[in-house]
């Protein structure tokens, strides 16, 4: 079986044909869309894993940063009852 003359083009250079052969009506050819489909769902595949990738990252970060402001929550309320008992002490050592 021959090669299709339309293998090897880029994803634009197919829609290009699709559109000359459909334009308006949408009748495809199939073999022109197969050959389209698959670089697409390549595609896909290859955001997908990024978006996975980058989800993963996230999380990461995120704990981290709840980590992080959990322990600045332990300082700033050790801060504020030093703050409040000194506070307090002043008042009742007052004249």
């Amino acid at each position: 079986m021959a090669e299709s003359p339309y293998h090897g083009m880029s994803k634009e250079q197919l829609a290009d044909k699709m559109l000359e052969f459909g334009g308006e009506t949408g009748a495809y050819p199939t073999h022109v869309l197969a050959l389209l489909q698959a670089p697409c769902v390549s595609d896909l595949e290859a955001a997908l894993k990024n978006l996975e990738d980058s989800q993963r990252k996230s999380a990461t970060a995120s704990d981290k940063l709840a980590a992080r402001v959990f322990w600045l929550n332990v300082v700033l309320t050790a801060a504020t009852v030093v703050g409040t008992i000194i506070g307090f002490l002043t008042f009742l050592h007052a004249p």
